[in-house]
């Protein structure tokens, strides 16, 4: 009963009570059947702006999700507040086994309220190191054997974890602010941008360089150069 009272907190309280984060509590977020697979999904309230929620959680993505650019952010509608993404977990199961699953994540920031829909998830199977199979959780949820809830538990583990230090980003980062809103829609570079500005518009440059002046590379033709985090030149 006190897990039952933990989690609830988690899930509905506007902040995480007595200071602790969501990672701290380990909040776990259930597998559901949707019909066709079993999915997590759920929203949590956070203590910040729609703007701010939805600009953190996008750039908690860039930062832990895509190995460059936008790579793995398969869509974004910024008017809409949301985006989705591409992701690929690990969990270390009790048995000292490293579970492997794949997913498709939906964001979306509305009225104070991050939803969220973990959908698509796949278990990685692997032979020799090699993954050469993806096997849909509903399977596995078909039988009840050992194996079968330890990856099904692996699951809930690996997505409780990501949405856990999502939402721990989300409510502690100090954002700039975002002036830029329409620029940032059709990704277009205008001087007096912010970092985080930049981010939004066009992703994780590929180079950063430059003391006094900051310069981030996009490709070979398109360049940003910064002076107190301030866009102040633009090469394309």
């Amino acid at each position: 009963m006190k897990r039952i009272v933990i989690l609830a907190l988690a899930a509905f309280l506007p902040w995480v009570a007595a200071g602790q984060s969501f990672s701290e509590i380990g909040a776990v977020y259930h597998l559901a059947n949707d019909g066709s697979n079993l999915v997590i999904s759920g929203f949590q309230n956070l203590p910040k702006p729609d703007e701010v929620i939805i600009g953190n959680a996008y750039i908690w993505t860039l930062e832990n999700v895509c190995p460059q650019l936008k790579e793995g952010i398969t869509e974004t509608s910024f008017q809409q507040k949301r985006f989705e993404f591409d992701v690929k977990l690990e969990h270390l199961g009790k048995d000292m086994k490293t579970y492997a699953y794949s997913a498709h994540v939906i964001i979306r920031a509305k009225d104070g309220k991050l939803s969220y829909l973990v959908t698509n998830l796949l278990h990685q199977n692997a032979f020799g190191g090699i993954v050469n199979r993806a096997t849909p959780l509903l399977k596995y949820a078909a039988k009840v054997t050992p194996s079968n809830k330890a990856i099904l538990e692996g699951a809930e583990e690996a997505v409780s974890t990501m949405l856990n230090k999502l939402f721990d980003y989300i409510v502690e980062r100090e954002s700039l602010p975002i002036t830029h809103w329409p620029d940032i829609y059709i990704s277009r570079p205008v001087e007096g941008m912010n970092t985080d500005e930049c981010l939004l518009a066009f992703g994780k440059p590929l180079v950063v360089s430059g003391t006094d002046e900051i310069q981030w590379m996009y490709n070979n033709s398109f360049f940003l150069f910064f002076r107190d985090g301030i866009v102040t030149t633009i090469l394309k």
